[in-house]
């Protein structure tokens, strides 16, 4: 049985001329590696400044693997990212910031686990969790779902100190500025990278605001559930926030590790699917095999 599950999607949206939202989804090694990466900077430059940082991260996952920890790795690449974007960013003429915001997993050592899995124990995987900005990281387990990342954005400081209650955040004028990204303050100021259990039967999911901004975590425990597979969640999902609006670039990765429960009595809401050329997906990748 295949063990390891995922697949990944990107929308531009309905509104937004282009897509300033890029993502990573490839295994080096022993590990997969997902990030998405959601740019900043008017016109092109955003999407120049996320896709630097994906591709800088990939090339640095496929010098490194064999000489550096996870936890280095991770930091090393997002250090990269940074100054790469940077440098860019210098290198245009009276040109406006550019940054991205990055949420980046390092997801293994596989070996270990998909064996335990396979021979019926709790086999789990371990993530690394690097995150920069307001992309988001879920983990969807035995019905709950936990945000992994925590958002660099004027809301969740307000919201931290009491400044703002939860009921006013949709209206808070201000609820989508950010204080950390990839290539925005000279100093780049990373949180400690995460460490947590991708458990047996799970799936984690990683996001830009144009998902988060229209589904709530509940619904996404709901639409997994309901989809017979990730890929038919990835494009409902990204469908749902269309339908809702589509304000911005939307863009999300699934990881599945073993067999996520689903449910044959949720119904869910129909909507149209927006589906054009101005989506990308990667086609599901499975890693992984057990007798």
């Amino acid at each position: 049985m295949k063990e390891i599950k995922a697949f990944a999607l990107t929308d531009r949206g309905l509104i937004r001329p282009h897509n300033e939202d890029s993502f990573l989804l490839k295994i080096y090694g022993d590990v997969i590696v997902a990030a998405v990466a959601d740019g900043m900077g008017g016109e092109a430059h955003g999407e120049i400044a996320s896709q630097l940082a994906v591709e800088t991260i990939g090339k640095n996952f496929e010098k490194k693997r064999a000489k550096l920890s996870l936890e280095k790795l991770v930091i090393d690449s997002l250090v990269r990212s940074h100054k790469k974007i940077r440098l860019k960013w210098e290198s245009f003429v009276n040109s406006p910031k550019m940054g991205t915001t990055c949420t980046l997993a390092a997801i293994g050592p596989l070996s270990g686990a998909l064996n335990d899995a396979g021979n019926g124990n709790n086999g789990h995987l371990r993530v690394h969790l690097g995150h920069i900005g307001d992309s988001r990281m879920y983990l969807i387990h035995d019905n709950e779902i936990q945000q992994k990342s925590t958002d660099h954005t004027m809301v969740q400081k307000l919201l931290d100190i009491g400044a703002l209650k939860p009921d006013e955040v949709e209206h808070f004028i201000h609820k989508n500025v950010i204080y950390k990204s990839l290539g925005g303050a000279e100093d780049l100021l990373l949180d400690p990278v995460e460490e947590f259990d991708l458990p047996y039967g799970s799936i984690m999911l990683i996001c830009s605001d144009g998902f988060s901004n229209y589904i709530k975590p509940r619904e996404i425990v709901e639409i997994l559930q309901g989809k017979e597979n990730i890929e038919g969640a990835c494009h409902y999902m990204v469908d749902l926030a269309n339908y809702r609006g589509g304000d911005d670039n939307i863009t999300v990765i699934l990881v599945e590790f073993g067999e996520f429960e689903r449910r044959e009595d949720i119904e869910l809401e129909q909507v149209p699917s927006w589906y054009s050329e101005n989506r990308i997906c990667l086609g599901v990748a499975k890693f992984g095999e057990s007798s």
